[in-house]
């Protein structure tokens, strides 16, 4: 499954909760450079814990991951801790739109630039680069985060994570809780950052249409291990995805419905604060 121009490899990964509670049990899959790929699967499946596994994050969560191997642009993902990842070029965006709160939206933004040491000059033109995919974020620069909207909140965590330069970027859940309008919007962003920057993005989703529009590969995660890996488009015409995944009224049947698939293989800104501060 994985070559030697993999940026991102995923072998056989095992991962447990307080040492007890098994979360992953098989789970394989790689992204080349400029590639999307989407990890699709119901509540509990085990994509969250993939992509905290992929970060190294699972320690904030009493977890680890037991067997198997993670490697990022040749570096072992589990030797690396998760700030030297950051600087290496692998940046998270959480479930559940992570901003800090009491500071407002331009410097959230610049906490990301300062997680990969960038220098002032740096920090304004990267906050310009920001601006500019976001642009209804330029207004409310000066207001806390934490009293703008969802839509907002989760723009200003993927600007953060974008300020740090990566080369990968790691979403889980982007669409949850926003309006359509702006899920597209969000989406949108992502696609023209994929296409005219080569940014690598590993998401998972559970609004599996959405995912699949975007998306080049995707893998389906059942139970904690992965059960269906193809390009996007085939697993669009697929019936398993169609009957399961996009022909429910829910975005997942539930499990007890779900059989086991068979393996397959803006604007500029005036940063002169920054200095000042």
């Amino acid at each position: 499954m994985s070559e030697p121009d993999d940026l991102l490899r995923v072998e056989q990964i095992a991962a447990s909760y307080n040492h007890s509670i098994a979360a992953l049990h098989k789970v394989s899959f790689s992204l080349k450079p400029g590639q999307v790929r989407a990890l699709l699967g119901a509540n509990g499946a085990g994509k969250t814990t993939t992509l905290r596994a992929v970060a190294n994050l699972l320690s904030g969560q009493r977890g680890a991951v037991t067997s198997g191997k993670i490697f990022f642009d040749g570096l072992n993902v589990l030797e690396l801790s998760p700030s030297k990842l950051v600087r290496a070029g692998l940046a998270s965006v959480l479930e559940g739109r992570h901003v800090f709160k009491s500071l407002s939206i331009e410097e959230n933004l610049i906490v990301g630039g300062l997680a990969r040491g960038s220098r002032r000059s740096e920090l304004a033109s990267d906050l310009d680069r920001i601006y500019a995919l976001f642009p209804s974020l330029v207004a409310k620069r000066r207001i806390s985060a934490g009293l703008t909207s969802g839509g907002e909140q989760q723009m200003v965590a993927i600007g953060r994570a974008l300020m740090s330069r990566p080369r990968l970027l790691i979403l889980d859940e982007p669409s949850m809780g926003l309006a359509p309008i702006i899920v597209k919007s969000i989406f949108e962003t992502l696609r023209s950052l994929n296409r005219n920057d080569g940014l690598t993005i590993l998401m998972a989703e559970q609004n599996a249409a959405v995912a699949l529009r975007y998306a080049d590969q995707a893998t389906v995660i059942q139970n904690g291990v992965d059960v269906l890996s193809d390009t996007a488009e085939a697993l669009r015409q697929s019936d398993y995805i169609k009957e399961f995944y996009l022909g429910s009224e829910l975005p997942f049947a539930p499990k007890s419905r779900t059989p086991a698939p068979p393996k397959t293989s803006a604007a500029s800104v005036d940063h002169s604060s920054i200095a000042a501060e």
